[in-house]
C-alpha cells in the first residue's frame, strides 16, 4: 500500500459507480488521460434506476402482453458471445449467452427462446433482429428459410435521422440514452451489461453528427467485446421507426 495512495475500497468504488472502461476510472485509477473531445454515453445513475424499476415488478406486468423483441448479437467459435436480448414494452426480460456454438448450434437456441417468447414460424406476433454483420448473416438466412420474420440490423447503415448520426450504430444507442435519461426503461441489474453501457464513449463528427466509437476500440479498452449492450440496443431499436411496436409489420430495420 503506497501512503495517500488509492485504496482497493476505492478502486472498487470508481469500478462500480462508473465502469471499467470508463474515462473517470481511467483517469483516477489507471492514471490515463481520457481521449479529449469523448463522452460517456450512459450514467450509472440511470442504469441503477431501471434496475430499481425492474426489481419493483410495477410494469412487467402491463408489459406482459406487449408484442416480443427478440433481438440477437450471434458469435461462433472465436473469444465473442452470442448474446440474445428479450423485451416486452419497455422492459428487457432478460438476457441469455453463449459461446463456442457452430451457426446450426446457434439457430436451435435461438428457436428455442423464440418459442418461449411467443413467436413461432410464419406469421406471428413479434419482430425478431439480428445483427447481420460477419457470421450473423448466416443465422438471419436460415431463420428466414425455415420461416421466421426477422429482421436484419447492420449498425453501419444510415441511420433514420441521418441528419442527427452518423449511423444506425448511433441512433440506436442514443435512443436508448433518452429513455434511460428519462426513466422510461427497466433493465434487470446485470453487472456486465452495465460495465458494457458505462464504457460506451460518444463524439460529434465534424459536420456535428453524433458518432459511437468502433467496437474495435472499446474492445482493446474494455477487454472483451460489447456484446450485451449491442443486443440491448437493438432491442429497444424498432421504438425509432415512428414509436411503432411491432405488431404493426411496416417497420423495417
Amino acid at each position: 500500500m503506497i501512503p495517500g495512495g488509492p485504496s482497493k475500497a476505492f478502486i472498487d468504488r470508481m469500478a462500480s459507480e462508473f465502469g471499467l472502461g470508463s474515462g473517470q476510472y481511467r483517469a483516477r485509477v489507471l492514471g490515463e488521460f481520457p481521449d479529449e473531445g469523448e463522452e460517456g454515453m450512459f450514467r450509472r445513475s440511470w442504469l441503477d434506476a431501471a434496475a430499481q424499476r425492474h426489481e419493483s415488478g410495477k410494469q412487467l406486468h402491463a408489459a406482459s402482453s406487449a408484442f416480443p423483441v427478440v433481438a440477437v448479437d450471434p458469435a461462433r467459435f472465436g473469444p465473442d458471445s452470442t448474446v440474445v436480448a428479450v423485451r416486452r414494452g419497455p422492459v428487457l426480460e432478460g438476457l441469455v449467452d453463449w459461446s463456442r456454438c457452430s451457426t446450426m448450434e446457434t439457430v436451435g437456441r435461438i428457436r428455442e427462446l423464440l418459442a418461449e417468447a411467443g413467436i413461432e414460424p410464419a406469421w406471428s406476433a413479434g419482430l425478431i433482429v439480428i445483427d447481420e454483420v460477419g457470421i450473423g448473416a448466416g443465422v438471419l438466412d436460415r431463420l428466414q428459410e425455415i420461416g421466421y420474420r426477422a429482421d436484419a440490423f447492420n449498425g453501419g447503415r444510415s441511420a433514420w435521422d441521418r441528419d442527427l448520426f452518423l449511423n444506425a450504430r448511433a441512433e440506436s444507442y442514443w435512443h436508448v440514452r433518452e429513455m434511460l435519461e428519462s426513466g422510461e426503461v427497466c433493465l434487470p441489474r446485470d453487472d456486465l451489461l452495465f460495465d458494457e453501457l458505462l464504457a460506451i464513449r460518444w463524439r460529434p463528427t465534424s459536420d456535428g453528427k453524433i458518432q459511437v466509437e468502433l467496437k474495435d476500440t472499446l474492445r482493446a479498452r474494455l477487454g472483451r467485446s460489447p456484446d450485451r449492450a449491442d443486443a440491448v440496443t437493438m432491442a429497444f431499436y424498432p421504438f425509432i421507426a415512428g414509436g411503432r411496436e411491432p405488431g404493426d409489420y411496416g417497420i423495417t430495420i
